[in-house]
């Protein structure tokens, strides 16, 4: 049973690591600046690369990963729970780090128009939640 259990915690740091490059790489690629963990792109990509090859290596070297599902391995509602819990929680990790790390490089534009991922180039992620909680608070007034 215990096997089982540290197949999944196994799977779900694995993926959380790989999914954490992966949107580090995009947020280089789109040029989101404050969403990225290092200002240089090209060293924010070879960092992601360590990441995603630290995910694999500690995921499949570690123990045989080769296990269909009725004999302890995942099965697919498992995986896309893990997938998308993964998921989530790397938004998020990357969210915290790079609001609290970023946050001397925000400009002061308090009111982003594109209402899209394109914001993160001049705003980092909690302060753009911020703002736009302030602008529904302020609206919402009668």
């Amino acid at each position: 049973m215990l096997d089982v259990i540290n197949f999944h915690i196994d799977y779900f740091i694995c993926c959380s690591l790989i999914l954490t490059a992966v949107l580090q790489i995009s947020a280089s690629f789109s040029r989101s600046n404050l969403f990225t963990f290092f200002s240089n792109p090209i060293i924010n990509t070879i960092f992601a690369g360590l990441l995603i090859a630290t995910g694999f290596i500690i995921f499949f070297v570690t123990d045989n990963r080769n296990i269909n599902d009725y004999e302890g391995g995942l099965d697919g509602n498992e995986q896309a729970v893990l997938f998308a819990l993964a998921l989530a929680s790397s938004f998020v990790v990357i969210a915290l780090i790079t609001s609290t790390t970023n946050s001397s490089k925000v400009f002061k534009n308090n009111n982003c128009q594109e209402h899209s991922y394109m914001c993160l180039s001049h705003d980092t992620y909690l302060n753009l939640i911020k703002s736009k909680c302030n602008l529904f608070f302020k609206e919402s007034r009668p």
